[in-house]
């Protein structure tokens, strides 16, 4: 069957108890800004015991927080705490190419359910503070060896620079 959503982008599986986890964008329409078509998104997650059958559509997991956001890519990790966060990217509709709506990074604790919307906080990472002036943060990517790290990338969707930074204790 055909999904309502357009298209579908940046997947990050994790396994989740005896299940495997995927969350994903789904581009729902293309808007009009500027005289450019333009993609907006937001995050669904879906299941599968096996890694090859997946229950779609994904349930809408990640939405903006208003029609002029986008919810794009996103990763999980386990915090300092044992706690699931999910760390992923947000933009504006417009102006989203290094201007005042760029990409940015916020995180959510995992709950089994939808996530709210009001239950965004900053990423606690060694200081994104210090990357001001890179005009966009966004894609990211998290792994653990002795704690956890993030990659991610800064100006111009990473044309120049990928970043690593630490989970602050």
């Amino acid at each position: 069957s055909q999904s309502r959503y357009p298209f579908v982008n940046t997947p990050h599986v994790y396994k989740d108890e005896k299940k495997l986890k995927m969350i994903y964008g789904a581009g729902y329409k293309w808007t009009l800004i500027d005289g450019k078509m333009e993609p907006t998104y937001f995050l669904k997650r879906s299941e599968s015991f096996d890694g090859l059958n997946w229950s779609m559509p994904g349930e809408e997991f990640i939405e903006p927080k208003s029609s002029r956001e986008s919810t794009v890519r996103a990763t999980r990790y386990l915090s300092i705490e044992n706690e699931a966060k999910i760390i992923f990217s947000t933009r504006k509709l417009r102006d989203f190419r290094g201007g005042k709506g760029s990409y940015k990074l916020e995180q959510i604790s995992e709950s089994p359910n939808k996530i709210p919307k009001s239950g965004r906080e900053p990423i606690k990472f060694a200081n994104p503070k210090l990357l001001h002036n890179q005009n966009m943060l966004a894609y990211p990517s998290t792994f653990n060896t002795d704690t956890n790290y993030l990659f991610f990338n800064g100006s111009n969707f990473g044309k120049h620079s990928i970043f690593l930074a630490r989970e602050l204790n």
